[in-house]
């Protein structure tokens, strides 16, 4: 059973921090969104969405491996995030921000990407080792 609110959780820059602050007086799917910068580990295991800047402290390996198939959406911006095992990354592309998603990483983790947002993304199918 999903919890009240679904918690979005950022792990490096401040900056990202306030792009994401309007978030919070939005709804979806009769959930509020609650916005929480992360400083350990520990602590990614209560969120919904994690989203990792380029700037976090904390290396994408130990993130993965810290949620294991737990349905978690999975948000990057470091080049090859989503080849790494990310669900969804973006990417410059000219001076356009496109993004990239791997339906594997995503279905391992229980989670359904729409076919509206799998059409605008470049799909990435397979993944390096870690």
């Amino acid at each position: 059973m999903p919890r009240a609110e679904l918690n979005l959780c950022i792990l490096g820059n401040s900056d990202v921090l306030r792009e994401f602050a309007g978030l919070e007086e939005r709804v979806i799917e009769g959930r509020g969104i609650r916005i929480h910068t992360v400083d350990t580990i520990l602590a990614i295991k209560h969120c919904d969405v994690i989203f990792l800047s380029r700037e976090s402290a904390f290396p994408e390996g130990a993130i993965l491996t810290a949620i294991g198939e737990q349905s978690v959406l999975i948000v990057g911006e470091t080049d090859g995030f989503v080849a790494r095992g990310g669900t969804i990354g973006f990417y410059l592309e000219g001076n356009k921000v496109r993004f990239e998603i791997s339906p594997t990483a995503a279905k391992e983790r229980k989670l359904t990407i729409g076919s509206q947002l799998l059409r605008l993304a470049r799909i990435v199918s397979e993944r390096e080792q870690l």
